[in-house]
C-alpha cells in the first residue's frame, strides 16, 4: 500500500531461454526485485540485468506505480496510468519500461509521469473530502477545526474561527443560551437524566420523578414513572403486621413509633391503655385501672386536694404545657376538680377524661379566663374517655378545666387525665348534630369539621326547590296580610325555656349585672343553665354578708363573690336551703355576686338579701 511500509519479500524469478539457440548454449538470467522493510518513496529497485518479456514488463509497471509520488494522484489517474504503462510493454515500448528497473521512486518520478502521459500535480485530495463547518488540508485532504486553536471570552463562541456573541437576542422563558451554536435552546435540550429522575424545565436540573408528587392515603410513588402506585394491593399480612405503603412490605406498625410515658402503641398509634373504660360496676363498687376489677370504692383525697383545694377556678390545680398524664384522681360526690394550662402559641391541646362510667359519670368542661361559669364546650356524654379539643390561636392562652360528675347526678369515682401538646389541627367539639364550632353545614368528627357533600348537594337542591315552589305563594300571603301591617309589626322576643324567668333578666354578665342597694331583698328565679349575676358598690372598707334561701329539692343553688378582675373572694356550695356568705374588711370597689344552679338543668326560685356596714378594724 503506498502510504505503509511493506513487510514483505516478493521474489520474481524469470527464467528467459533463447528460441533458435541450442540447448547448449542456453542463457539464463534471473531477475530480482526485492522490496524490503523501508517506505515505498524510498524503495528501490533492484535487478541484475534487463527483463525483456512483457510479463517482466507488466510486474515493473505495478512495482513503479507502488511508490510515494503516486499519492497525488486520483484513483482514476492510477487507473489510466496503469493501463498506459501495460500498452507500452507490448512490443519494442517494453525497453522504456524496462530501462528503469534499477531505478529508485525518486527517480522515476522524475521520468515515469511523462512517459505514461499523467499529471498528478495538480490532483485536488479535497475534491472527495465533505468537512462540515470545519476545511480541508490540500496537502493532505485532511479535515482542519478552524476553530481548534480559538479562545473566546466568556459570553461568545467560535464559528469558522471568528468569536462572535452568542444569543444575541436573549432567550425566552424555559430556554437557555446554547455555547456551542449560540442559539436559545429549550433549558432541557441534551439534558440526560437517570430513570428515576426527569429534567426540571425551570433549572435544566435532574430531580427525582417522585419530588413534588402526593399521592393519596395508602399509595406510594413508583420511582422511575413518577406515578402513584397501591403496593400493598397484594399483599397478606399476618396479623399485628400492616403493609408499608411506601414499601409493600408486612411491617410491625409499631417499629418505629415512640410514645409519651403513660401512652402505648397500637396499630402504629400512641393510645392510652385504659382497662377500665369498658368495665361496668355495680353501685358503691368502681373499676380499679391497676387490676381491672371491679371493688369496694370509697372516696379519697387525691394528691391536688390536700391542703388548698381545687374546687374553685382560683384555685385550680397550675399543670405544665406539656403532654401528661395523671392517675389516681378523685371525685367524692359535689365535689369538682379545676385545672388550668398556659397554652404555648400555635399550640393546640387535646384533653380526656377516662372512668369506669357505669360507676358514676363524669364530665369535663373548658372555660377561659373571661368566665368561669360559662364552659366554651362541655363533654358530658357519660362514656370513657370524655373529650375536649382545644385550637391553636396565635397568642399564648390560659384554657381552665373543670371535672365534676355528669350534669343530673351526684357521682364518686376515679379518673386519670390526659393532655396532649402540638399541632393537632384541631378546630371543633362534640360529634354529629351536637357538633360546635364548625359551619351549619358540616360536623365535627374527631377534632375536625367535615362536610357531607352528598348531604349538602340535597339540602342545596331542596332548599332551591322549596325557594322556586314558595315565591308566588310568598308573594300572595304577603298581599294578603298587607305590605304595612306586616311593616308595622313589632318584633316580639324569642319565648324563654324557663316559664319563670324573673323581671331581671339579662344579667349573665358584667355589663347587665343588676345593682344592688344596702338592706336589699329581692326575689328571683334560677333557670336551667342560667347565671345571675349581681353588683355591689363599697365606697368604704366593710364588712359583707350575702344570704340567698331557697327550697333545696326543688333544686341546688350556690353562691359566689368575685371581685372586678375576677378574682372569686369566697363561694358557698352546701347541700342545704340556704348558701350565705359572710366577709370581713372587704376594701372599697365593686363586687359580682353569682347565682347559678349546681346542675345545669337546675329551675328554681330563690330570695337574696345583702347587707354592709363599715369595718370596726
Amino acid at each position: 500500500m503506498p502510504t505503509q511500509q511493506l513487510y514483505l519479500l516478493l521474489i520474481l524469478s524469470f527464467s528467459i531461454a533463447s528460441f533458435g539457440c541450442d540447448q547448449d548454449e542456453e542463457t539464463d538470467t534471473a531477475v530480482t526485485v526485492i522490496v524490503t522493510d523501508m517506505s515505498v518513496s524510498d524503495m528501490d529497485i533492484v535487478t541484475e540485468e534487463p527483463m525483456s518479456s512483457v510479463t517482466d514488463c507488466q510486474a515493473i509497471c505495478d512495482v513503479l506505480l507502488e511508490c510515494g509520488w503516486t499519492l497525488a494522484c486520483s484513483e482514476s489517474s492510477l487507473s489510466d496510468a496503469r493501463s498506459s504503462c501495460r500498452s507500452l510493454c507490448q512490443g519494442d515500448n517494453a525497453n522504456q519500461i524496462n530501462s528503469l528497473a534499477g531505478s529508485t521512486c525518486t527517480e522515476t518520478e522524475g521520468s515515469l509521469p511523462s512517459l505514461l502521459g499523467i499529471d498528478c500535480s495538480s490532483s485536488d485530495l479535497c475534491a472527495t473530502v465533505n468537512c462540515g463547518q470545519g476545511t480541508c488540508d490540500s496537502n493532505t485532504g485532511n479535515c482542519i477545526d478552524p476553530c481548534a486553536d480559538i479562545l473566546c471570552e466568556a459570553g461568545s463562541f467560535c464559528e469558522q474561527g471568528t468569536c462572535i456573541a452568542a444569543c444575541a437576542e436573549e432567550c425566552g422563558e424555559g430556554e437557555r443560551c446554547d455555547d456551542n451554536s449560540g442559539q436559545c435552546v429549550a433549558v432541557c435540550d441534551q439534558v440526560n437524566c437517570s430513570d428515576t429522575q426527569r429534567c426540571e424545565p425551570s433549572s435544566g436540573q435532574c430531580v427525582p420523578k417522585c419530588d413534588a408528587v402526593e399521592c393519596e392515603a395508602g399509595l406510594s410513588c413508583e420511582a422511575t414513572t413518577g406515578e402513584c402506585i397501591d403496593l400493598c394491593a397484594e399483599s397478606n399480612c399476618e396479623d399485628g403486621l400492616t403493609c408499608d405503603a411506601s414499601t409493600g412490605e408486612c411491617v410491625d406498625p409499631c417499629m418505629n413509633v415512640s410514645c409519651n410515658e403513660g401512652w402505648t402503641c397500637a396499630a402504629g398509634e400512641c393510645v392510652i391503655d385504659y382497662p377500665c373504660s369498658e368495665v361496668e360496676c355495680s353501685t358503691f363498687n368502681t373499676c380499679n385501672p391497676d387490676t381491672a376489677m371491679c371493688e369496694l370504692y370509697s372516696c379519697l383525697t387525691d394528691a391536688y386536694e390536700i391542703g388548698l383545694t381545687n374546687n374553685l377556678p382560683t384555685n385550680a390545680t397550675v399543670l405544665a404545657a406539656e403532654t401528661q398524664r395523671i392517675d389516681d384522681l378523685h371525685i367524692c360526690f359535689t365535689d369538682t376538680d379545676w385545672y388550668s394550662v398556659v397554652l404555648p402559641a400555635d399550640t393546640a391541646a387535646q384533653v380526656r377524661i377516662y372512668s369506669s362510667p357505669s360507676s358514676g359519670a363524669l364530665m369535663i368542661g373548658w372555660y377561659s379566663a373571661e368566665d368561669f361559669f360559662t364552659p366554651i364546650f362541655e363533654s358530658d356524654t357519660q362514656s370513657s374517655p370524655e373529650v375536649i379539643n382545644i385550637p391553636a390561636v396565635a397568642s399564648t392562652q390560659t384554657i381552665y378545666l373543670r371535672v365534676s360528675s355528669a350534669n343530673g347526678m351526684i357521682a364518686q369515682n376515679r379518673y386519670t387525665l390526659t393532655i396532649e401538646l402540638g399541632d393537632l389541627e384541631l378546630e371543633c367539639n362534640g360529634s354529629g348534630a351536637e357538633s360546635v364550632g364548625c359551619d351549619p353545614n358540616a360536623s365535627c368528627d374527631n377534632g375536625r369539621c367535615v362536610v357531607d357533600e352528598e348531604e349538602m348537594a340535597g339540602m342545596e337542591e331542596m332548599a332551591g326547590m322549596e325557594e322556586m315552589a314558595g315565591m308566588e305563594e310568598m308573594a300572595g300571603m304577603e298581599e294578603m296580610a298587607g305590605m304595612e301591617e306586616m311593616a308595622g309589626m313589632e318584633e316580639m322576643d324569642p319565648p324563654t325555656s324557663c316559664a319563670n324567668n324573673d323581671g331581671y333578666e339579662p344579667n349573665a354578665s358584667f355589663d347587665e349585672a343588676t345593682p344592688l342597694n344596702n338592706n336589699q331583698a329581692i326575689q328571683a328565679y334560677i333557670c336551667p343553665e342560667d347565671l345571675d349575676l349581681y353588683a355591689v358598690t363599697l365606697n368604704e372598707e366593710s364588712d359583707l354578708s350575702i344570704n340567698v334561701s331557697f327550697t333545696h329539692m326543688d333544686g341546688d343553688i350556690d353562691i359566689y363573690i368575685m371581685s372586678e378582675d375576677m378574682v372569686i373572694l369566697d363561694e358557698s356550695e352546701s347541700a342545704n336551703d340556704q348558701e350565705t356568705l359572710v366577709i370581713g374588711n372587704v376594701m372599697p370597689g365593686t363586687y359580682y355576686i353569682g347565682v347559678y344552679g349546681y346542675f345545669d338543668y337546675t329551675e328554681n326560685a330563690y330570695s337574696l338579701t345583702i347587707d354592709y356596714t363599715p369595718s370596726l378594724n
